[in-house]
């Protein structure tokens, strides 16, 4: 489990995962933008990027 900044909403202190974004590496996402994302993704492109998992 890894902590640091989330590169895209900004909060410090959050444990965090690599970007599924291939554009966004080595971006950090936390856990809500990347639920957030994930939501969105399905709904517009009925792609499921997979549950936040810091392992």
């Amino acid at each position: 489990m890894k902590t640091g900044t989330c590169n895209y909403c900004g909060d410090d202190n959050q444990i965090v995962r690599g970007t599924p974004y291939m554009a966004d590496i080595p971006a950090k996402m936390c856990e809500h933008c990347w639920n957030m994302t994930r939501k969105e993704y399905l709904a517009s492109e009925g792609t499921d990027i997979g549950e936040f998992d810091t392992d």
